[in-house]
C-alpha cells in the first residue's frame, strides 16, 4: 500500500536525512570545537556563530537522563503530545512534522540544553544530537538517545529515525 510505513520510508527518507543530518553539519560546521557558545566581534548585534560543545560519556548520560526527565514533566509531556498529534494527521508530510515537532521539542529542552552549554535554540538541539552521536558506541547512550527519540517522533516515523541513528542498537 502506498500509506505503508515501508513506502512512507522509502519515499521520504532523503527529506528526513536532509532535515536531520543537513542541521547537524550546519552545527558542525559553524565554528570549531569548544564549549563557548558566541562572543561578542565588535559590532554591537554582531555574533560568531554558536561553537559544537563536546560532553564526555559522563555528560552525555547525565544530559540524556536530564532531557527524559524534561520531557516527562507533565505540562511538557502534554505539549509534545500535541505537537505529535498534530504531525501524526499527516505523516507523509516528513518537513511539517519536524517543523512541527523540532521548535516544541528545543523549547521544552532549553533549560537542558542550557545547562550543558549548548544555545537554548533550535541549533543547539542540533547541536546536542551531534554530541550524542559521538558516543554511539557506548550501548547506554545507545539506549537512553534511542528512548528519548521515541518520546518526541510519531510511532510511524520511529523506524525511519531509528535507521538514520544505525539501527536498533541507537
Amino acid at each position: 500500500s502506498l500509506h505503508s510505513p515501508p513506502f512512507i520510508m522509502a519515499k521520504y527518507a532523503s527529506l528526513v536525512a536532509l532535515a536531520l543530518f543537513g542541521l547537524i553539519a550546519v552545527a558542525q560546521a559553524a565554528a570549531p570545537h569548544g564549549r563557548h557558545n558566541s562572543a561578542h566581534l565588535g559590532s554591537p548585534g554582531e555574533t560568531e556563530a554558536p561553537k559544537p560543545v563536546t560532553l564526555t560519556k559522563e555528560e552525555t548520560k547525565s544530559f540524556l537522563e536530564d532531557t527524559i526527565k524534561a520531557i516527562r514533566a507533565p505540562a511538557n509531556q502534554k505539549t509534545l503530545e500535541r505537537a505529535k498529534a498534530v504531525a501524526a494527521q499527516d505523516p507523509e508530510n516528513v518537513l511539517n512534522v519536524m517543523m512541527q515537532l523540532l521548535p516544541v521539542a528545543t523549547n521544552v529542552m532549553k533549560t537542558t540544553l542550557k545547562k550543558y552549554g549548548f544555545p537554548e535554540d533550535q541549533n543547539g538541539l542540533m547541536m546536542s544530537f551531534q554530541a550524542v552521536m559521538a558516543h554511539n558506541d557506548d550501548a547506554d547512550i545507545a539506549e537512553q538517545a534511542k528512548a528519548v527519540r521515541a518520546e518526541i517522533i510519531p510511532e510511524a516515523l520511529q523506524p525511519l529515525v531509528e535507521s538514520m541513528f544505525g539501527g536498533s542498537r541507537n
